[in-house]
């Protein structure tokens, strides 16, 4: 971190201040071992500052919430389960998306007490009704030791079933150190604990890799599904992807689908399950249990209307 004198600053200690921002923002880009001050960058350090405090003080004191979007079979039309995503609800700010404010809590190591608090709550919300339930999971989460056991006991305190939960990862958590990662699949598998490969295609994408996974259940990212109709390429590594994954026993899922043109094409291609702001945004617990009473998803048989909530 590279801070001059005098523009940066005519005291040591300003100069030291303002270097070791640039030296913060230095680790952050990728290729770069150094990285000269600017003034703004102050305050961006001061505004992440904040916010680390903030969300030490939003987990003790409850500001965190969970929204879960609902997942539909294409076979049937019915919503066979849920995805719990998390929300901060920051006093002053309104309700903050996961992208703002993820990266910090992994950094922080925050991410291990808020990740045991998203699984205990979403599995207390779930546990009495007939879904599986989803739940995101990081890479310091997931290379935890003991990950399987820890899991184990928190689903034997909440007495919620371990095949019913399903861990979706990212390919950067295989790639980072991938024999690991197998061990650690086989493992959570061994408990009946599901996994799900999230974000798939955006990714460092391998048939090799995807071959020696323990994987249940594969997830094509939305950049793929929402040009299906108008792209022939994208449609085509859908379909093929799908077709692949069942040849190795592997459930797909469609992230993305905003509409019934798109859900038909889906279950042409023979996609197991599909989620997407087009069947149902992700509805904290009270507004869920009103959909899932007064709304039915198309089945595609044209016996029920589909009526999304928007």
């Amino acid at each position: 971190g590279v801070a001059l004198y005098p523009s940066d600053g005519q005291e040591v200690d300003a100069l030291l201040q303002h270097s070791g921002a640039a030296r913060t923002r230095a680790r952050e880009a990728t290729g770069s071992s150094y990285h000269f001050y600017t003034a703004d960058m102050h305050d961006r350090v001061i505004d992440r500052l904040n916010t680390e405090v903030a969300l030490y003080r939003g987990l003790e004191r409850g500001e965190f919430e969970l929204h879960y979007q609902p997942k539909v079979d294409l076979r049937t039309g019915q919503v066979m389960g849920v995805e719990a995503l998390l929300r901060w609800n920051r006093p002053g700010m309104g309700l903050q998306m996961p992208d703002q404010f993820i990266d910090i809590l992994e950094q922080t190591g925050l991410i291990m007490d808020a990740g045991d608090w998203v699984l205990r709550e979403a599995c207390a919300a779930i546990r009495s009704m007939p879904l599986s339930l989803a739940v995101n999971i990081s890479p310091r989460q997931f290379m935890h030791p003991n990950l399987a056991d820890r899991l184990m006991r928190m689903l034997d305190d909440i007495q919620f079933p371990a095949d019913r939960l399903e861990l979706e990862i990212t390919e950067q958590i295989v790639v980072e150190d991938e024999e690991r990662a197998i061990a650690t699949l086989h493992d959570l598998a061994s408990r009946g604990i599901r996994v799900a490969l999230d974000d798939y295609g955006t990714g460092f994408s391998s048939l090799q890799r995807l071959k020696r996974l323990p994987l249940h259940t594969l997830k094509i990212d939305k950049y793929f599904v929402i040009s299906l109709v108008t792209s022939k390429a994208d449609a085509a590594i859908v379909r093929s992807t799908i077709d692949l994954c069942h040849q190795l026993d592997i459930n797909v899922v469609a992230e993305g689908v905003e509409d019934d043109v798109v859900m038909e094409m889906l279950r042409g291609y023979g996609c197991d399950v599909a989620q997407g702001y087009g069947i149902c945004r992700p509805l904290a617990m009270g507004r869920l249990t009103e959909w899932m009473a007064s709304s039915t998803v198309a089945s595609l048989s044209g016996r029920h209307t589909f009526r999304p909530i928007r």
